[in-house]
């Protein structure tokens, strides 16, 4: 456990700027290494952060990632976890007044990755089985996308994942 988001993962750089896609390598647009940085060893499983899929100039998709160092200084790095922003978040789709968001549901799925990718930065390595199993499922959540499910039941279940994050993190107090 951290305790700092000194080495962040996930998308919560997925809203800052990127170097524009036709100053970039082929490797880097791929994402098989670095986008703030071509010179860098070939990126990993262990090793890269997924920033998301973004809409290129030609109306097609490419895929960045980053190195860990690279998205921390592209994230506000050090600051405490924002649980309240966060079950806020999840409110729009679990809460009892919930309106699905229609138009939103894209960014949503952008805030709820960025938020369980911020958690599991935060409560990796805690050595707490309940946390442990929480992590391995937010975690399948984040890397099976949407797929047969659609956009709206896939959003619905990263919103549980962070639900169950955030208690772990307020449990075991890792939020500052």
């Amino acid at each position: 456990m951290t305790g700092t988001l000194h080495d962040i993962t996930g998308e919560a750089v997925a809203l800052h700027a990127l170097p524009p896609l036709d100053t970039l390598t082929d490797d880097q647009a791929r994402g098989a290494v670095c986008v703030w940085d071509a010179a860098e060893p070939p990126l990993t499983a262990e090793t890269a952060v997924d920033l998301g899929e973004r809409p290129s100039a030609e109306g097609g998709h490419w895929f960045p990632h980053g190195c860990r160092p690279h998205a921390a200084q592209h994230t506000h790095a050090g600051d405490p976890l924002d649980i309240a922003t966060m079950r806020e978040a999840v409110q729009r789709l679990l809460g009892p007044a919930a309106d699905p968001p229609g138009a939103e549901l894209d960014l949503l799925i952008l805030q709820l990755r960025g938020h369980l990718n911020l958690l599991i930065s935060e409560l990796d390595g805690c050595d707490d089985p309940r946390a442990e199993a929480g992590l391995g499922e937010a975690r399948r959540r984040l890397s099976a996308g949407p797929g047969s499910l659609g956009p709206l039941r896939h959003a619905t279940l990263l919103a549980r994942s962070v639900v169950a994050l955030c208690t772990h993190a307020e449990r075991l107090a890792v939020t500052g």
